[in-house]
């Protein structure tokens, strides 16, 4: 089998992956959705953290000393980097966990749908990365697909925002942390998402509600091991061999996925306002890959 077809296969599987994973946060719907983020973050951290010493020790001394060899000032911002990194990873769960369990799938799989689009704005904003015609376009039709969602809920609109912009903040932190290892970087995104919601456990997790349970383990061990730590792992090897535009294409069977899952398995309704805006993000979503397409 040529290569590319390996590292195509590998990105295909990480999103689909992806596509499913909140039939594993429904079965968890019981319980709060801090509690959730909190212990996926423990869990995905111990085993990251066995990974690095057992499997990948040579690469997390290789990115330490990399950050050791910078000079004082390039040390302090990337230090700066990788803690923003994590708080918009801890950000980006939490909005996630709980638009998943008490709003609907549908809005998660909106708000993946329009991440590549207001990643290209923020990637404009702040690494000045050109924008060609289409994209201006696509982001106004994107902004009025918002707008039309939260004409029908506000809330619904501000949620997709919060998951959809700290997914782009953490993908463009990513673009200015690309010459270190990512393995060891979710390492250290995770050790600091874990030292910032430390403090706020008993507000993260409810007292009332028994945590500590195989069916909460199980399940928590199952999100942390096939639907993080396994599609990192996957989509790492295929950047190796794809370029990221087509990473990027694929990047859009996760929420086609979620829409499939909302609709067949959690019987899901929408309303016309939502159809609109579905239909204006479709649009701005052709515009935006037009370039990929010729």
């Amino acid at each position: 089998m040529p290569n590319i077809n390996r590292y195509y296969i590998s990105s295909l599987s990480a999103y689909l992956i992806w596509g499913f994973i909140p039939i594993s946060l429904k079965f968890l719907s019981d319980y709060p959705s801090g509690a959730i983020m909190y212990f996926r973050v423990i869990f995905s951290l111990i085993i990251l953290l066995i990974i690095s010493f057992l499997v990948q020790k040579e690469r997390l001394r290789g990115t330490l000393r990399k950050l050791w060899n910078l000079s004082p000032t390039q040390r302090s911002k990337t230090i700066i980097l990788i803690f923003l990194s994590g708080i918009a990873l801890a950000t980006h769960w939490l909005s996630y966990i709980y638009v998943i369990n008490n709003i609907s799938v549908q809005i998660v799989a909106f708000a993946y749908l329009i991440c590549p689009i207001i990643t290209a704005f923020l990637g404009f904003l702040v690494l000045k990365e050109p924008l060609e015609f289409q994209h201006r376009i696509a982001i106004l039709l994107s902004s009025i697909s918002c707008f039309i969602l939260g004409s029908g809920s506000w809330e619904n609109a501000g949620l997709v925002l919060i998951i959809a912009v700290s997914s782009s903040c953490f993908l463009i932190l990513q673009s200015c942390l690309r010459k270190y290892d990512k393995m060891s970087l979710l390492t250290f995104y995770l050790m600091i998402a874990f030292i910032i919601t430390a403090p706020l456990f008993s507000t993260l997790v409810s007292p009332e509600i028994q945590i500590l349970n195989m069916e909460f383990i199980s399940m928590i061990l199952i999100i942390s091991i096939l639907f993080t730590i396994l599609p990192l792992l996957l989509n790492t090897y295929a950047l190796k061999g794809m370029t990221a535009g087509a990473v990027g294409i694929l990047s859009y069977l996760n929420p086609f996925i979620n829409f499939i899952v909302a609709f067949l398995i959690y019987q899901e309704n929408s309303t016309w306002l939502q159809i609109l805006a579905y239909a204006f993000i479709f649009i701005s979503i052709i515009l935006y890959n037009w370039r990929f397409s010729n």
